[in-house]
């Protein structure tokens, strides 16, 4: 006659296998959570086209310069559709250049350290470690009656680990 266990169990090689098999589940999931939840998000360089492509949409309407956008009184990230609190957070920059007129027409808004930083960046673009400076990017365009047309923007929303 079998002497029962009172716990339930009557074999060691029961238990044993009961938990070999929860541990390698528990190390399956672990696995799983870390590779999907563990890596850290780059997109610095897609949120500078992004902005860079709002300002643009907002600065050319028609292939015709937008001279409203240089106006005192011109809200260029609401016109753009740009959260001003989320852009006002340090990690933004642009820059805007209408060059060859009768005076040359700059504005920008953000951080200005990142303007200096983008000057240095495109100059020196091999030689700039991607990690430390924002990522910039400049869109240059010929515009009407022979003015240029210069749109720099830059950030340094590096992401966080999820």
């Amino acid at each position: 006659m079998k002497m029962w266990n009172k716990l339930g169990y009557y074999r060691v090689d029961d238990i044993a296998a009961f938990f070999f098999a929860f541990a390698i589940i528990a190390i399956g999931v672990s696995a799983a959570v870390y590779g999907f939840y563990g890596q850290d998000i780059d997109i610095r360089g897609e949120e500078a086209r992004v902005l860079n492509y709002k300002i643009y949409n907002i600065l050319r309407h028609r292939d015709v310069v937008n001279l409203e956008v240089f106006e005192e009184n011109f809200d260029l990230l609401d016109a753009a559709n740009i959260d001003k609190n989320i852009f006002n957070n340090g990690d933004y920059y642009y820059r805007i250049k209408l060059l060859g007129g009768s005076e040359d027409k700059v504005i920008f808004d953000g951080n200005p350290d990142y303007g200096i930083e983008c000057d240095l960046e495109l100059e020196n673009l091999d030689k700039i470690a991607s990690k430390v400076f924002p990522i910039c990017h400049l869109t240059i365009e010929k515009v009407n009656f022979g003015m240029e047309l210069r749109i720099l923007t830059a950030s340094n929303q590096k992401g966080e680990r999820i």
